[in-house]
């Protein structure tokens, strides 16, 4: 009988990380800001033509634009720990990245969306490099290897409203998690 509890018990927890997982990260996990990546404009025809498929010629709000962003790099790009190119249209052809491809691609399509809608003077997206926090401990400190000396995330802000959203698209891709808690 008791095997019988743990086991429902312990079907409950896991069925309550999987469905707050994302509440949990945002509470456990931070994201400091170091600095912001020069971003890079989209000219790769495939890529334009994916995002122009992607919003038919809609007027995209803050969340759509990040939710595109990360559709379109999930869809596109595996991780890996290998040294990429970290120009957007490069990484989107080869179809690997590490964490600076992804957000760099994001970044690019972010960019590219606000410029098409002629939102320049409401939105801004940017790529952003940092450290990763737990309870306020710098997990990029823990590895030795400059691979893990920072990670990049991005930002979508809302000039107007003064609202962000803020995302990891590499983290988004293998956790579904579409938000992430960030700090300067």
């Amino acid at each position: 009988m008791k095997f019988k509890k743990s086991i429902i018990l312990f079907g409950i927890i896991v069925l309550v990380i999987i469905l707050f997982r994302g509440h949990i990260y945002r509470a456990l996990v931070n994201y400091r800001e170091i600095g912001i990546r020069e971003p890079v404009r989209v000219t790769n025809k495939d890529i334009i033509r994916e995002i122009n498929n992607r919003i038919d010629d809609r007027k995209l709000d803050l969340e759509e634009i990040a939710n595109i962003s990360q559709e379109i790099a999930k869809d596109k790009l595996k991780f890996t720990f290998k040294k990429t190119s970290h120009n957007p249209n490069v990484v989107y052809d080869m179809g690997e990245a590490n964490c600076m491809g992804y957000s760099s691609l994001c970044n690019a399509i972010g960019n590219f969306i606000i410029k098409k809608q002629k939102d320049e003077d409401r939105y801004v997206a940017r790529h952003i490099y940092g450290k990763l926090e737990i309870f306020g401990i710098d997990l990029n400190g823990l590895f030795k290897s400059n691979f893990f000396k920072t990670h990049d995330y991005n930002e979508i802000r809302e000039y107007k409203a003064n609202r962000s959203i803020f995302f990891d698209p590499s983290i988004g891709d293998y956790l579904k998690i579409k938000k992430v808690s960030s700090k300067e």
